[in-house]
């Protein structure tokens, strides 16, 4: 199948809980207060848990893995920006766009966004057919 300039990459959707959080940390060993104690984490900036930046990087490798699994397993590549937390409760959708193709590379647009837009991670995404 012949991939194009301004193809929509397959969108996903998760539900950020409490519970999902906790998951992911014990899943990394990561278990900073901010991510897995209300109670610390309300007094913080934050004023509440957030989860880790990684847990929404792993949602975007899941959309490129759904779109393209042998591609992105032998030769994927991913950049982003943090830009908000996710936090329990949200609601967020990770999607993208082929921005450009070089040779054989394909370069893509990446999001991972609150349903209202708000945009949390930005990136792009890298393949070599």
């Amino acid at each position: 199948m012949a991939i194009n300039k301004g193809d929509c990459l397959p969108e996903r959707s998760y539900e950020i809980t409490q519970d999902r959080i906790v998951s992911y940390a014990e899943a990394t060993g990561d278990f900073n207060p901010i991510h897995v104690d209300p109670e610390f984490a309300a007094k913080t900036a934050f004023k509440g848990t957030i989860a880790h930046g990684l847990l929404a990087v792993g949602f975007l490798s899941q959309m490129m893995m759904h779109w393209k699994p042998h591609d992105w397993t032998r030769s994927g590549k991913l950049t982003v920006d943090f830009l908000k937390p996710l936090r329990p409760g949200d609601e967020v959708v990770v999607n993208g766009e082929v921005k450009a193709i070089k040779g054989d590379r394909v370069f893509c647009d990446v999001t991972c966004q609150k349903k209202d837009g708000t945009k949390l991670v930005q990136g792009t995404a890298e393949i070599t057919l």
